[in-house]
C-alpha cells in the first residue's frame, strides 16, 4: 500500500495548492486534503479488493454490469485518466514557474 500512495502523490499538484491555501486561506487546502484522503482510500479498497478476489476492478464490473454500464465506466475512467494527466502537467508548470520565474 506505500508503493500506492507514493505513486499518487504529485508534488506540482501539493504545490499549486500550499500556495493557493496560502494566497486563499486554509480553506482550498482542507478541500484538497478531503479529496486526497478519499482518493487514497478508494485505492485501498481496490486494492484490498484485488488481493481478497484475484482480479481487478475491470474484471469484476465485466461480471456484475451489463455492456453498456461497462462502456460508461470506461468511458468515465478515461476521462478520469486525461484530466489527471492535465492537472499534473499543469502542476508542473506552475511548480516551474515558481522556481524559475
Amino acid at each position: 500500500m506505500v508503493l500506492s500512495f507514493r505513486g499518487y502523490i504529485d508534488p506540482g499538484k501539493w504545490a499549486f495548492t500550499v500556495e493557493g491555501g496560502a494566497q486563499f486561506g486554509f480553506d482550498l487546502v482542507a478541500i484538497m486534503l478531503i479529496f486526497n484522503f478519499a482518493a487514497i482510500l478508494c485505492q485501498y479498497i481496490s486494492a484490498s479488493i484485488g488481493v481478497i478476489t484475484g482480479r481487478d476492478l475491470a474484471q469484476i464490473c465485466s461480471n456484475e454490469y451489463d455492456s453498456w454500464t461497462c462502456m460508461f465506466l470506461g468511458v468515465q475512467v478515461e476521462l478520469s485518466m486525461i484530466m489527471l494527466d492535465l492537472n499534473m502537467i499543469l502542476g508542473m508548470a506552475h511548480g516551474l514557474n515558481l522556481l524559475f520565474g
